[in-house]
């Protein structure tokens, strides 16, 4: 899995379905990984367009456990 930087309007990033993985509960961050992750779940597919870590995990250089968009 590779994760890649972009640029995205203010209106567009609104217009995307998100989760944010680092506001979620203990219990709903470990469903949503069981469920979504490649790595550490099942690898279900999702809708999302753009996803949030918390923020210790943005900032590791080792890869996160959540899916890749798309």
């Amino acid at each position: 899995m590779e994760i890649t930087p972009f640029r995205v309007s203010e209106s567009d990033l609104a217009a995307m379905n998100q989760a944010h993985v680092g506001t979620m509960s203990d219990t709903e961050m470990d469903e949503f990984i069981d469920r979504h992750s490649i790595m550490y779940g099942r690898g279900e597919p999702h809708d999302y367009d753009y996803i949030s870590l918390p923020p210790t995990w943005e900032q590791s250089t080792t890869s996160t456990p959540v899916s890749s968009v798309g």
